[in-house]
């Protein structure tokens, strides 16, 4: 060291290098005091209760095999307004049967195929080349729905949340019909994922809110599924286990069928077991993936 440095020009050099962010940090653990090291150790340690109490987290990554791309040629889906008459009578649940034409005013949309394949199995069906020469154009599907349904669905698929259509101050309880609507599309469409979904929906809105489907929302899930759905198996159970004298008018609209298996639901639940309560387990309304 020069023979003119002194002891105040060697702190300045000091204080210059310790304004560096890396060496500061070096230096405040060089001379860190021995009780602060043991007490930051000691935030590091977290008990399983501790743990547990936290905010939930959920690991959004999932194995490269699992993954999917989402590259191709993006489909054309026409969807034409099905006729209220005829969706009374008819069930719209196979692949023949949603191909059908325009009646009045269809949507459009457009979609990368590769997420129309994401889960339903209709769509993996319809984009397989043995259906080709069955269309005009490769590239475009014509389905018979409700196009505020479909393009919830869409909104779905994308993003993994389902838009309502009322608006916002309208309350909640209008939205069960439309649920109805898009549980039917789902059943159209053979995607179990999407129709888990707005089960899994309608339960928390009668379990939070206290919401239960109308007579017109049941109307839908019985014209629009078959014997033995999950959704009806709901609806059932809904009846025998939360109905009260304020849900006789909902009742006075349900079809024979839906009262049927109300009926059946209401004697079965005298002789259950009470301690297997309502919504413990949605596993029994959910269909396999």
């Amino acid at each position: 060291m020069p023979e003119h440095a002194n002891s105040a020009d060697l702190s300045s050099a000091v204080i210059s290098i310790a304004k560096l962010p890396h060496l500061r940090r070096l230096l405040n653990r060089l001379f860190e005091p021995a009780s602060c090291i043991a007490k930051r150790q000691r935030r590091r340690r977290y008990s399983v209760k501790e743990a547990a109490s936290m905010a939930p987290t959920k690991d959004h990554r999932i194995l490269k095999s699992k993954s999917k791309e989402f590259g191709g040629p993006t489909i054309k889906v026409i969807v034409n307004y099905e006729d209220e008459q005829d969706g009374q009578t008819e069930k719209t649940d196979s692949f023949t049967q949603l191909e059908q034409h325009a009646k009045a005013e269809p949507r459009q949309f457009y979609v990368p195929r590769d997420l129309l394949r994401a889960s339903s199995k209709f769509f993996q069906a319809a984009t397989k080349c043995e259906w080709d020469a069955s269309r005009d154009d490769k590239h475009t599907i014509s389905i018979v729905s409700d196009g505020d349904a479909f393009n919830s669905y869409v909104h779905w698929l994308y993003l993994g949340t389902i838009p309502r259509v009322a608006e916002d101050d309208v309350p909640l309880g209008f939205d069960t019909p439309f649920l109805a609507t898009l549980y039917v599309l789902g059943e159209q469409l053979k995607d179990a994922v999407f129709k888990n979904a707005v089960l899994e929906t309608i339960v928390h809105m009668a379990l939070t809110n206290l919401v239960i489907p109308s007579g017109e929302a049941v109307r839908v899930i019985y014209r629009g599924t078959s014997e033995g759905s999950p959704a009806r198996r709901l609806i059932a159970d809904f009846c025998s286990y939360m109905a009260t004298d304020w849900w006789c008018e909902d009742i006075d609209e349900y079809l024979e069928e839906a009262l049927r298996d109300a009926l059946k639901a209401t004697v079965l639940l005298r002789h259950a077991d009470f301690s297997d309560a309502l919504f413990r387990d949605l596993d029994k309304y959910y269909e396999k993936v």
